[in-house]
């Protein structure tokens, strides 16, 4: 019989290593490297010799095999955790076409959509042209979007405010593209990798955290579109949901 998760809602699930490993990579580790430590907290979980263990469990352990291999990147995990049941911050950041932007700005939007992304990543490349479809598709409604880019341009050039200014042209975005200088936004949001996408609801609580769909790479390939569902169901008033796959990404460029 398959080793088994007990979730925070008391429902169970059969433990999944590849969720693991895409956690841990979106928490900052290289794919490999995320591999590697799913491989051995899978080895931990079932030489437990028990039917089933608490998602709890899971994460104490994975915090500990992550200081283990990068100190750093402890935090952000842990800030990616305590994403369940949060709701939007206020931000105050200036925008491409010259203005400043607040939370307070979609305060008439059913939904709003916030993704941490940059111009260099290739998973942010690619996900380009599927924020703007979705910001068209969705637009009337009701649903608005909003992009943050939080990466240091001293380490990456291409992700500065002026390159952002050129790429609002060049691919034609629909939504504010905003800067965060200071990176204390993506902090506040927790926000792990380009892109991380965060959903809210009409009243700013946390509605979906989690990846486009199931094949960044290869679009011919998508069988789940969990952006696009996840707006659906929001929209429709149904609840979160149940499972929301990690964001997939390159780790946010955090300044020294």
């Amino acid at each position: 019989m398959p080793l088994q998760v007990i979730k925070r809602n008391s429902s169970v699930e059969d433990f999944d290593q590849d969720k693991i490993a895409r956690v841990v990579t979106a928490a900052g580790l290289k794919p490999s490297e995320g591999l590697d430590l799913a491989i051995r907290i899978s080895q931990w979980a079932q030489n437990l010799g028990k039917p089933q263990i608490t998602t709890y469990a899971i994460r104490e352990k994975i915090i500990e095999e992550l200081r283990k291999v990068n100190p750093t990147v402890t935090q952000f995990y842990s800030q990616y955790e305590k994403q369940k049941d949060a709701r939007a911050h206020d931000f105050n950041l200036p925008a491409t076409d010259g203005q400043n932007y607040f939370l307070e700005s979609f305060k008439g939007a059913k939904g709003l959509v916030v993704v941490f992304t940059c111009n260099h990543c290739p998973y942010a490349k690619a996900a380009w042209p599927l924020f703007i479809k979705l910001a068209q598709d969705f637009k009337d409604k009701g649903v608005a979007f909003v992009g943050i880019n939080p990466n240091d341009d001293n380490q990456y050039p291409e992700d500065s405010f002026e390159m952002m200014k050129q790429k609002v042209d060049e691919w034609q975005i629909n939504f504010p593209y905003l800067r965060d200088e200071s990176q204390e936004v993506a902090k506040d949001y927790g926000a792990v990798c380009t892109p991380d996408v965060f959903v809210y609801d009409q009243n700013r609580k946390l509605y979906y955290h989690g990846r486009i769909n199931d094949n960044w790479q290869e679009p011919e390939k998508v069988t789940r579109e969990e952006l696009k569902d996840a707006l659906m169901s929001l929209l429709t008033g149904n609840p979160p949901p149940q499972t929301q796959s990690p964001s997939i990404g390159c780790s946010i460029k955090w300044k020294n």
